[in-house]
C-alpha cells in the first residue's frame, strides 16, 4: 500500500475516533483515543489518559499546563504515555508520588542523567515495572510499564564488574572485516569477556565465531556480557538470527545479555518492514542452548545506561522518542548508543536517519556529542552536514562497511561531498577494507593497528567488492 493512501486512512480513523492531531500519533489506531491535547493532570491515574489498564495504579503527574499525548504500544508488552509541558520539578516532584503510592526505585541514570539532557528513573510495584525519563529540552515526560520481564542488573553499577580484570589489560575495539556489507563491532573487555553490537548478515557468523575463540584462552568458552541489536535489518542482526538457528554454533559461546528494542507490528506494518520485528519477538524460545539455559533477553529504551566492567553505555535514541509517522522508513528506529571507555566516547547511531539526527539536535546540547570516535549513519550513507557541523569533536572516523572512504561509484553517490567534510573535520578515519581494524583504548590518534586480510575460508568466492 502507498504511503500517501495510508496517511488517508489513518488520518480518517484520527477524526473519526476524534483525537488528537494525527501527527501527533505513535501507536496504532485503537490507542489512539487517549485525551486530546491541554488535558491536564489530576487525581486520576494514567489509565484515564491512555486506556491501557496497565496504568491503573499509576498516579497522573501534577502541573500547571500539562498535556497527554502519544499513548505508545510498543509491541514488547511494554506501554507508555507521554506528558508535554512538564519541568525538571514536575518530574522531581512526581518521582515522590510514586514513592508515595508504593513504587519503589530500582535505579536511575545517574546524578546529571544523559549530559543533562535526559533523566531517567525506574520503579517496581509487585509486577508492574515503570520507568519515567524526562527530556530537559523538549519540556517532556515519558512514562513506561510492563508487567513482563525485569530490570537489568546492569543498570546498577558495581565493583563486581571489575572482577577477572586481567593485569595490564586494556578495553580494545574490533572493526571486523566482514565478507559482504553490514555494520558490526565488538569490544574485549579487560576480563577477556566480549560486548557486541549488531553483527552483519547471516554468512558473518563462522568468522565471528572464530574471532571470538582466538581471542580466548583455549580450552575457554568466549562469554559474551551483553548483544547489542540496533534495529530488525538483515545487514545488521542476521549473524543473531543464523546464531539462533544453529544450535552448535550457539553452544561455541556463552551469551548473558541480549538487549534490543522493539517497534510495534502496527509501526511495521506502516512502512512494508522486513518483519524482523516479530522474529525478536520470538526470541525468547529461540535463546535456549542445548543444556536448557538462555541469555536474558532484555528491551532498551532511551534513557538508558548500562555498567559492564569499564564500559558504560547510554540509549541516546531508540524508536520511542518519535511518532511513527515521523520515521523515515525503519532505519530511523535504530538504536543510538554512545559507550564510554576509559573517558573517552563512541557514538554508533547504526542507520539512524536524518529524522533521528534531527531530533538528537534538538533534545541534545552538541556539548554531549563531544566524539573521541564516530560511526557515521548508515555506513556513511546518512551523513549530513547539519549534524556534522553540530558535532562539538569528531576525532576518530570508523566506517562499517568495505566501501572506499569517499564512494562515488562504490555506493555512496551523492554522499561524497558530505563525506568529504565529515573527514575534513575529523583528524582521521579508517575502514575494514583491507583487514579488521583494532583499538586499544585509552585510545590515542593514529594508534590504531590493522590486521591482515582475511581468508575466506567459508566461501568459495571473494567478497563482493
Amino acid at each position: 500500500m502507498k504511503k500517501s493512501v495510508k496517511y488517508l486512512l489513518l488520518g480518517a480513523a484520527a477524526l473519526a475516533l476524534a483525537t488528537a492531531c494525527f501527527f501527533g500519533v505513535r501507536a496504532a489506531a485503537k490507542s489512539l483515543s487517549a485525551p486530546k491535547s491541554g488535558v491536564s493532570g489530576d487525581s486520576s491515574t494514567l489509565a484515564a489518559y491512555s486506556q491501557f489498564d496497565i496504568f491503573a495504579s499509576v498516579p497522573c503527574m501534577s502541573g500547571k499546563s500539562l498535556r497527554y499525548e502519544n499513548a505508545v504500544d510498543d509491541g514488547a508488552d511494554t506501554y507508555g504515555v507521554n506528558v508535554y509541558g512538564t519541568t525538571e520539578e514536575d518530574y522531581r516532584a512526581y518521582l515522590k508520588i510514586l514513592e508515595e503510592n508504593g513504587f519503589t526505585k530500582y535505579a536511575d541514570n545517574g546524578e546529571h542523567g544523559l549530559g543533562g539532557y535526559v533523566y531517567k528513573t525506574y520503579f517496581q510495584k509487585d509486577s508492574l515495572r515503570l520507568s519515567v525519563t524526562y527530556f530537559t529540552r523538549l519540556a517532556r515526560t515519558m512514562i513506561s510499564a510492563s508487567e513482563k520481564g525485569a530490570w537489568s542488573e546492569h543498570l546498577l553499577y558495581s565493583e563486581d564488574y571489575l572482577a577477572g580484570n586481567k593485569p595490564d589489560a586494556k578495553t580494545t575495539l574490533y572493526l571486523p572485516e566482514l565478507y559482504t556489507t553490514g555494520a558490526s563491532f565488538f569490544f574485549q573487555l579487560k576480563n577477556g569477556h566480549f560486548i557486541i553490537n549488531d553483527g552483519g548478515t547471516e554468512n558473518e557468523l563462522p568468522y565471528l565465531l572464530d574471532d571470538l575463540e582466538k581471542l580466548t584462552p583455549e580450552g575457554e568458552k568466549p562469554v559474551i556480557e551483553a548483544w547489542f541489536m540496533s534495529h530488525p535489518h538483515i545487514d545488521h542482526m542476521g549473524v543473531f538470527k543464523a546464531f539462533l538457528e544453529n544450535k552448535e554454533q550457539m553452544d561455541r559461546v556463552y551469551v548473558e545479555n541480549v538487549y534490543y528494542n522493539c517497534v510495534s507490528a502496527e509501526a511495521e506494518a506502516y512502512y512494508d518492514g522486513e518483519k524482523l520485528s516479530n522474529y525478536v519477538r520470538g526470541l525468547p524460545p529461540m535463546l535456549k542452548r542445548t543444556d536448557g539455559t538462555a541469555p536474558v533477553l532484555y528491551e532498551i529504551v532511551l534513557g538508558d545506561r548500562y555498567y559492564f566492567n569499564d564500559i558504560t553505555v547510554e540509549a541516546m535514541f531508540t524508536s520511542e522518542a518519535m511518532p511513527y509517522v515521523e520515521w523515515t522508513g525503519e532505519n530511523a528506529t535504530s538504536t543510538w548508543l554512545m559507550y564510554y571507555v576509559e573517558g573517552q566516547t563512541i557514538l554508533f547511531p547504526a542507520d539512524g536517519t536524518f529524522s533521528a539526527q534531527q531530533f538528537i539536535m534538538r533534545a541534545y546540547g552538541s556539548d554531549y556529542l563531544d566524539l573521541d570516535v564516530y560511526f557515521p549513519s548508515h555506513h556513511g550513507y546518512d551523513v549530513f552536514d547539519q549534524f556534522t557541523d553540530y558535532l562539538k569533536r569528531v576525532d576518530t572516523v570508523l566506517y562499517p562497511n568495505y566501501h572506499k572512504l569517499l564512494g562515488g561509484d562504490t555506493g555512496y553517490g551523492t554522499h561524497t561531498v558530505q563525506l568529504l567534510h565529515l573527514n575534513e573535520v575529523a583528524q582521521e578515519s579508517y575502514t575494514y577494507g583491507e583487514g579488521t581494524v583494532v583499538m586499544q583504548f585509552p585510545y590515542t590518534v593514529g594508534s590504531a593497528t590493522t590486521l591482515p586480510m582475511r581468508e575466506w575460508s567459508y566461501n568459495v568466492a571473494k567478497p563482493p567488492r
